[in-house]
């Protein structure tokens, strides 16, 4: 098979969820032939990232792809909520991918990333362009660009629902890929009474569970609803693996501001890949 470039405009490794699923992503893709290199801009990391193990020991994935990291201007430590740092370091990091891009022609280019995959797809137009789309944007020039990459890219979606969005936008070439899991990652987990044991979790009473990041750019993900809706049931608890701390700590006054009880709200934090 072809070298396959998958292109994440991302901090690599990070604390978000997308981190694991694009190093698993890539660790399947070399399990079926491709010749796989992850591309990532040179991010200024996290403290806590930057002395976590290196990529493929993070997400416990076999080192069977190749992984590099290319220059950006990288401005989000001084303007973290700022377009300009969104826009100078997307346009700084696509500048240097087209550059590495040269000699390389013979690839497929695989990215997650709208905004990389537009530009991908005016500016290496023959190129063997793939893109995974994880959500539809609402703005009308989201739509249009999305429209635009839909229509001459390879599209992989997530869902049935997405792929017939992706249609309706002009999408010709569409596969559907949900997200999974490899059981043999889950091979001699404790049973659910031994897991909520070792957890020190309530033994008895339905659990409500959460996993992931609490926030999509800075907007509530609708923990803070569940929070709601659990106040018309009865000896229901909320389990939270994720962060960030701080937002974990809102709702944990958010519970008992609402009457429940403090005792069932389990926080777990952010813990290693499964």
């Amino acid at each position: 098979m072809p070298d396959l470039i998958y292109i994440a405009n991302n901090r690599l490794p990070t604390e978000k969820a997308h981190g694991l699923q694009i190093a698993q992503n890539c660790e399947a893709l070399a399990g079926v032939g491709y010749r796989v290199m992850l591309i990532a801009p040179r991010r200024i990391n996290t403290p806590e990232m930057r002395q976590a193990l290196p990529l493929w020991d993070h997400y416990g994935v076999t080192r069977c792809f190749e992984f590099r990291r290319l220059p950006c201007i990288d401005l989000f430590p001084v303007f973290p909520r700022y377009h300009v740092a969104f826009l100078t370091q997307t346009i700084t990091f696509l500048a240097a991918l087209l550059i590495w891009l040269l000699p390389r022609r013979k690839v497929v280019l695989y990215t997650r990333d709208m905004f990389l995959g537009v530009a991908l797809a005016a500016l290496h137009p023959r190129a063997r362009l793939v893109y995974e789309v994880h959500g539809v944007h609402q703005s009308g020039i989201g739509r249009r660009l999305q429209g635009f990459l839909a229509r001459r890219a390879q599209v992989v979606a997530i869902t049935g629902h997405l792929a017939g969005e992706m249609r309706a936008l002009g999408a010709q070439r569409v596969l559907v890929a949900h997200d999974g899991v490899r059981a043999a990652r889950f091979a001699g987990v404790p049973d659910q009474a031994q897991a909520r044991l070792e957890a020190g979790w309530p033994d008895q009473g339905f659990i409500v569970g959460w996993a992931g990041r609490l926030h999509l750019m800075g907007v509530d993900k609708g923990v803070g609803l569940l929070v709601e809706a659990l106040r018309e049931m009865d000896g229901v608890s909320l389990a939270i693996i994720g962060g960030p701390d701080e937002m974990v700590d809102t709702l944990r006054q958010r519970w008992i501001a609402a009457g429940l009880d403090a005792g069932r709200f389990l926080a777990a934090g952010q813990v290693p890949p499964a």
